[in-house]
């Protein structure tokens, strides 16, 4: 009995190993035909699309009428109609407007250029009224200081004339000699910069090399040509 026992458990384990075998074997078989699957372990990349944003209307009928007023120069004039009211309305309902924040720069570089050509034509007042109107746009631009500081700089140097008989000049007369010492003598005085004006390279540099003769310190000059000879003092 005992014996008969005995067998039994041994041929139930071997069965039973042989079972856990098969199952093994198939598994093994399977996954062998069919490939084991790849685990991504990358992760997932969501983009956010950009969906097109519907265009106020409001703002693109103030652009339209900022850009129509800044091409007849109504920079900030009339109060009704003008470029600087309607960008500032689309700022007003846009603040990151770009077409309006350039809109607006636009605006104050107008005014600086008006500024500077004014200023050239020797009008001081119209030129600093040119850039108070920039500054009442934006007094953050920085243009505005640089322009400003040039032009007040420039507006405080004087200057004298000297003209040069032409022909004398040519015949290189002792007149002109004269005519040379007075000037330096002025130039010394006033520790002036020049600017001498010639018809040609020749006489531009026979007037330097006199007045250099005639002067203390050696003479800060520059050179431009012109029909009428004439030294420039500025001081």
């Amino acid at each position: 009995m005992h014996q008969q026992l005995k067998q039994y458990f041994f041929s139930f384990k071997s069965s039973q190993a042989c079972g856990y075998l098969y199952i093994l074997m198939l598994v093994w078989i399977l996954s062998a035909c069919s490939g084991t699957p790849k685990v991504n372990l990358e992760p997932k990349v969501q983009w956010l699309s950009e969906s097109p944003s519907n265009p106020d209307p409001e703002v693109e009928k103030f652009l339209k009428l900022a850009k129509n007023a800044f091409a007849r120069q109504r920079l900030t004039t009339p109060y009704n109609d003008n470029s600087y009211l309607w960008y500032s309305l689309v700022l007003a309902r846009d603040p990151y407007n770009i077409d309006a924040q350039h809109g607006i720069s636009d605006i104050v570089e107008q005014y600086l250029t008006w500024a500077l050509e004014t200023f050239e034509a020797d009008n001081l007042a119209r030129s600093l009224d040119y850039i108070a109107k920039a500054k009442s746009v934006d007094e953050t631009h920085p243009s505005i200081s640089s322009l400003e500081a040039n032009i007040v700089n420039r507006s405080s140097i004087r200057e004298t004339n000297f003209i040069i008989n032409q022909k004398q000049l040519s015949l290189r007369e002792d007149s002109v000699k004269v005519r040379m010492q007075e000037i330096a003598e002025e130039i010394d005085r006033r520790n002036a910069d020049i600017v001498i004006q010639a018809q040609n390279d020749s006489e531009g540099r026979w007037i330097y090399k006199h007045l250099n003769s005639y002067s203390v310190d050696r003479i800060r000059a520059t050179f431009e040509i012109s029909g009428s000879p004439q030294v420039i003092l500025h001081y």
